[in-house]
């Protein structure tokens, strides 16, 4: 198995000696690779919500990359979908029918290659400030747009994927080949939550260094470590059981290391992935 840590491409049989590290996220091809979860996990938003995870895109896609979305076109049309445009920007959006939709954008692009924790927040109001969008604890939020009016929560029928968005060409209802999925993430995804609250930027930054932030908190609806390996199954560590089910989407030891990989820093961190908090040396003089 590639995925062992004692993998031997020389091997041809599996012999039950494969050990494996501690440590995995999940590689997307960007083509038809997803993780498919349930329909429960968004049953109890309607509060306030945060989405948040580590990603690494490989490259940019016509289409952009769906982190994760409930969002199916037609009948109903409505659903979350949280991810990134295809000119590199960080969004969430929601909608709730046909006509009546709400999204926000960061003003910032997300760097190809390079590991990233996104998240986004929902305060259960519907105003522009409602919605709010975080690379590495950062708050990125600028651009906000709607369609008609959102002035209710709507829980989605459809099952929540990692990795993909639910879209009709022909929205012929009753024909199933009228629907296709599309926005397929391409690279890397690791440790994704949800939480029932807006979380708070300072606890975004702790949940970015700290890998068991927020444990034993009710309000964390799910929680995915994509430390499975070399299993199919995506298991929530919430205990709320919205395990999710693994389809094409492969294991890596490529896993984002918290801290800042830029030399010049003051606090540079040779073994960090990410540019995370990095901190300069004062040139200037009085």
């Amino acid at each position: 198995n590639p995925a062992a840590e004692n993998y031997s491409s020389d091997a041809n049989l599996n012999d039950g000696s494969c050990q494996y590290y501690d440590n995995y996220a999940l590689e997307f091809d960007g083509v038809d690779d997803y993780v498919v979860l349930n329909t429960d996990v968004d049953d109890n938003l309607g509060d306030g919500a945060t989405f948040s995870g580590w990603i690494n895109i490989s490259e940019l896609s016509d289409d952009g990359h769906t982190i994760l979305s409930n969002y199916h076109s037609y009948p109903d049309a409505n659903g979350i979908t949280f991810g990134v445009s295809n000119i590199g920007k960080l969004f969430i959006s929601f909608q709730v029918d046909v006509v009546n939709y709400i999204a926000r954008e960061s003003d910032e692009f997300l760097l190809v290659g390079q590991f990233n924790h996104v998240a986004a927040t929902w305060d259960g109001t519907f105003s522009d400030s409602g919605l709010k969008l975080y690379i590495n604890g950062e708050d990125v939020s600028t651009y906000s747009t709607s369609i008609g009016v959102v002035d209710h929560y709507e829980e989605s029928n459809y099952p929540m994927n990692i990795g993909r968005l639910r879209n009709c060409m022909s929205c012929d209802v009753g024909n199933p080949s009228a629907y296709v999925y599309k926005n397929h993430f391409s690279g890397i995804i690791d440790h994704i939550q949800i939480w029932d609250r807006p979380l708070s930027q300072e606890e975004l930054l702790q949940r970015i260094y700290e890998q068991d932030f927020g444990v034993d908190d009710e309000s964390l609806v799910g929680n995915w470590s994509f430390n499975d390996a070399p299993g199919s199954e995506l298991i929530d560590l919430s205990g709320n059981e919205n395990n999710g089910d693994i389809i094409g989407a492969e294991w890596t030891t490529d896993v984002p290391i918290a801290g800042c990989n830029d030399p010049s820093a003051n606090n540079y961190n040779p073994e960090s992935n990410t540019a995370i908090n990095c901190s300069y040396a004062d040139l200037s003089t009085e």
